[in-house]
């Protein structure tokens, strides 16, 4: 019985030890697991009227079947697909787009762009901007750089739209706060040198990755996004893999991100390891996955050294001698 016991305990050490460090593992260089098929937040997507990010996410599982049921996938593709392809849904969001300005998909995109790819929103952003913040010293320094980074900056022809895009994105909010906060840093100096190189390079990063992910998934992995450097990296992981780069952006997050390389080239490795968590698996993520690295290695440690303490020889004798200190059950009822 008391053999039992220490084997027992040993063994809860050693479940405890592997469960922190396959947590710990897997954090930094495992599996990418997921708490619930892709196919379902795909459906999810498009419940919620964003069509787009509901065919970018059921085509990954096309891609990757251990991220999702396939012919579930297929049914949200084929929906999500006869949606964006429908005149009547293209008509009704870019009128959409034209009156409040938040896109999420390429014919909102468009509406939201009415005014600004002729030019004439840019200059009113600036005139009015400009007009705050010179009568109250609060105008909007983000949006008056981007709008002269729009007028003044030499941009590729295919992405000129790039400043009205990221002005759309932080008038509906799609802009992280580290994001704009760098942003602004970037622009006060464009404003001030009348040098726009550094802002131009990131337009033109933010350009790229919007033409390859679009508009309404762009939005989704822009709220994960806080630097420049960050934009670049999944400017250059969407050339390489749009719908990895969506998946890792906004199914995992920072931790999706930090992931991806500098030249996005591994973003198609890292989708081969993206996995549905077991049943096991899922209880583990929620016992251990809210817990610091360095917590998880202390837990592995200290397991891992009790078991040898508990394992050296001549320590069963010392285990057996303080177990039979313990008073039998019965004695302790008495």
């Amino acid at each position: 019985m008391r053999l039992f016991l220490k084997f027992g305990f040993i063994f809860v050490l050693l479940l405890l030890s592997a469960a922190s460090a396959t947590e710990l593992w897997s954090r930094h260089n495992g599996l990418l697991t997921l708490d619930s098929s892709l196919d379902d937040q795909a459906r999810q997507a498009l419940e919620q009227n964003r069509p787009a990010d509901a065919r970018i996410m059921a085509e990954f599982v096309l891609e990757h079947p251990d991220s999702g049921d396939t012919q579930k996938a297929q049914a949200v593709a084929d929906s999500a697909t006869a949606q964006i392809n429908s005149n009547k849904r293209k008509l009704h969001q870019f009128a959409k787009g034209a009156w409040s300005g938040e896109p999420d998909d390429a014919a909102s995109f468009l509406g939201s762009l009415s005014l600004d790819l002729f030019v004439i929103g840019d200059i009113r952003d600036l005139v009015v901007q400009g007009w705050k913040q010179w009568k109250t010293k609060d105008g909007d320094e983000f949006i008056m750089a981007l709008s002269a980074a729009g007028l003044a900056a030499s941009l590729a022809p295919e992405i000129h739209w790039a400043p009205s895009m990221m002005k759309a994105f932080k008038r509906t909010g799609s802009l992280s706060k580290p994001f704009i906060s760098s942003l602004k840093t970037t622009g006060k100096q464009a404003l001030k040198t009348r040098k726009f190189g550094a802002l131009s390079d990131v337009l033109k990063d933010f350009g790229k990755a919007g033409k390859k992910l679009g508009p309404g998934p762009f939005s989704t992995v822009m709220r994960n996004v806080d630097s420049a450097a960050e934009l670049k990296k999944i400017s250059k992981a969407a050339s390489v893999d749009p719908k990895a780069t969506y998946v890792l952006a906004t199914r995992f997050g920072k931790n999706g991100i930090k992931r991806i390389g500098k030249n996005g080239a591994n973003v198609g490795r890292l989708a081969k390891k993206i996995r549905i968590l077991s049943r096991a698996g899922k209880i583990g993520k929620k016992a251990f996955g809210a817990l610091p690295d360095w917590l998880l290695a202390l837990m592995t440690m200290l397991g891992l050294g009790i078991t040898v303490w508990l394992t050296r020889p001549g320590q069963s004798r010392k285990f057996r001698e303080s177990i039979s200190r313990i008073p039998p059950p019965s004695e302790n009822a008495q």
